[in-house]
């Protein structure tokens, strides 16, 4: 057997297609053939609330072991997962290429598929906070609004602002920023000669590579005063002074 973590973690793609991925009783299987082995390890205690509250549920059952743990109970630990994706790129020795074949937060994507799959997924709020796209757009309405009332110029919510909040109605308000990353891109697309903007996640090295030339030159194409001396020999500029 291999030891874990001395190879770059090899992500699978998600099998969705095949109908085994949203068969309950196989499901419960495999979330306990991980947990357990997340059991045994317990490295990734301090990361999100999903491992505290697994090893919680398995150190108060009868057994302390994940045999005598209601099924029931790992809704909780699936709850708990933001997706940050920490475990799976940093902590977990048991990644693949591991035989143990540890990817824990697709797991936790496949539990939440079979709910919605099987209609026991609760919809409303979580449902409506899953729309990123459309909560965003309608959030940056927000910054230019803010501006609109906070205005001194506006004499219908300034003299409100000083009855209610104790703003006086002349002191003037810093401002929100109102323009939006896409548009931060569209305005500096093709600011520095030479230079092309590109999506990030298209060229973005994959765990324990290097960055692609792309992902530089859209670095500096976004921000060139962060990034003023750019230059193919960079690298090799750092590697030698960490070397010093």
């Amino acid at each position: 057997m291999s030891e874990g973590s001395l190879d770059a973690p090899v992500r699978h793609p998600i099998d969705w297609q095949n109908p085994d991925f949203y068969d309950l009783e196989k499901l419960d299987e495999e979330l306990r053939r991980v947990f357990d082995v997340c059991h045994g390890c317990r490295r990734c205690f301090n990361l999100c609330d999903s491992f505290p509250t697994l090893f919680d549920l398995i150190d108060e059952s009868e057994s302390m072991e994940l045999d005598t743990v209601d099924s029931k109970d790992f809704k909780k630990v699936v709850d708990g997962c933001t997706l940050c994706d920490m475990c799976f790129m940093v902590s977990c020795p048991y990644v693949p290429p591991h035989e143990f074949n540890i990817d824990f937060p697709h797991l936790m994507l496949r539990y939440r598929a079979a709910e919605r799959h099987h209609g026991l997924a609760k919809e409303g709020l979580s449902k409506e906070l899953a729309k990123t796209d459309r909560n965003g757009k309608l959030a940056g309405i927000v910054p230019g609004l803010a501006n609109w009332a906070s205005s001194t110029e506006n004499k219908l919510t300034r003299p409100v602002m000083e009855k209610t909040l104790q703003v006086h109605r002349e002191a003037k308000h810093q401002g929100c920023h109102e323009a939006t990353g896409r548009g931060h891109v569209g305005v500096r697309h093709g600011a520095v000669p030479g230079h092309h903007v590109v999506q990030i996640h298209q060229v973005a090295p994959r765990h324990g590579g290097e960055a692609t030339p792309e992902v530089h030159r859209c670095r500096a194409a976004l921000a060139p005063q962060a990034y003023p001396a750019h230059r193919a020999d960079t690298r090799e500029d750092q590697r030698d002074g960490d070397e010093g």
